[in-house]
């Protein structure tokens, strides 16, 4: 059977009320289920997701299971196991508007030219977020899109967030082929209790170099879930480290990233004492991003030590 669309949930030990909420979701989008698949790959939980629940209600849904821990392996075997030309990427707390699916369509038609994008993401926020965090909501992928944006070059304000990301399949098989053998694509995006992100710039940015655009529509929008452990300062503070860490294995990949945080030294003075001497967890934040990019350069080197060493080994047995 031809898809128009194959929808992909990865998860791992997903808290019931909000998988269930992201069901229900689909369950209403306008979009005849009989035009689009779904599956759900159940990434190494501890207790099966198909025992918890089922896709009865699908004619084309199923679940699997990838016992590889990591949401870059769901992703790709997400990728191998659909078959549809346009594909997206559902969080396991997110509730996508009814008419996303018929939405992502349009924007296929419309915009050709277009490898990946995705749209407005709304805050279904457990509790009220304390003003710091709501500085910094936008990284709990909670993102505002006020107008259509699209770009063919590397740009944050066009790369859209894995939460509802639509991508086409030749940009999903080309990433699907590079990213579990590349020796740093494995250290983005979540792992068991890692926060590491980035999975969704690689894809971006795999788009942008094969020629495609990337682009934000606000039509296109649903709602991220977010308990509240994920509103806290010290949840935010590991977020933090984490995306500086992933922003710089980005940019080791590339040659450029999405800037997290400024080396101390870059820094103008009179910006550097207002950080320092302003509220403590703006200050707490920037440590932290310079911890994520330490990790990650120590990451990096001992990476090219390595490949040093194994190039010595191969000329020696040459």
């Amino acid at each position: 059977m031809v898809f128009k669309l194959s929808v992909i949930i990865c998860t791992h030990n997903p808290v019931k009320e909000f998988l269930s909420k992201t069901l229900e979701g689909l369950k209403q989008q306008d979009l005849p289920v009989k035009e689009w698949e779904l599956v759900v790959v159940d990434n190494a939980s501890d207790e099966a997701v198909s025992k918890r629940w089922n896709l009865d209600w699908h004619p084309n849904g199923r679940i699997i299971t990838e016992p590889e821990l990591g949401l870059t392996p769901a992703r790709v075997r997400g990728i191998r196991e659909t078959s549809a030309d346009l594909l997206i990427y559902v969080d396991d707390d997110m509730i996508l508007d009814p008419d996303y699916l018929s939405v992502a369509l349009s924007i296929s038609d419309e915009y050709p030219f277009l490898g990946i994008w995705g749209g407005n993401l709304k805050g279904g926020f457990e509790v009220e977020p304390p003003q710091t965090i709501m500085r910094y909501v936008e990284r709990l992928a909670v993102r505002e899109v006020k107008r259509e944006r699209w770009s063919n070059i590397r740009l944050w304000e066009t790369t859209p967030s894995g939460a509802g990301m639509v991508l086409r399949r030749v940009i999903a098989e080309e990433y699907a082929n590079e990213a579990l053998n590349h020796p740093l694509k494995k250290f983005l995006s979540r792992k068991g209790d890692s926060l590491s992100s980035g999975g969704e710039v690689d894809i971006a940015f795999k788009a942008t170099g094969m020629g495609f655009g990337s682009g934000l529509f606000p039509q296109l929008s649903a709602t991220h879930l977010l308990p509240a452990h994920r509103l806290t300062e010290s949840y935010m503070l590991r977020l933090q480290e984490a995306n500086a860490f992933s922003g710089m294995v980005i940019s080791s990949i590339y040659g450029e990233g999405i800037p997290v945080a400024e080396k101390p030294s870059l820094i103008p003075l009179r910006k550097l004492i207002h950080i320092f001497t302003g509220k403590s967890f703006r200050l707490k934040m920037t440590l932290a991003a310079l911890r994520g990019q330490e990790r990650a350069m120590a990451l990096l080197k001992e990476i090219e030590e390595n490949e040093e060493a194994l190039w010595k080994l191969h000329s020696l047995r040459l």
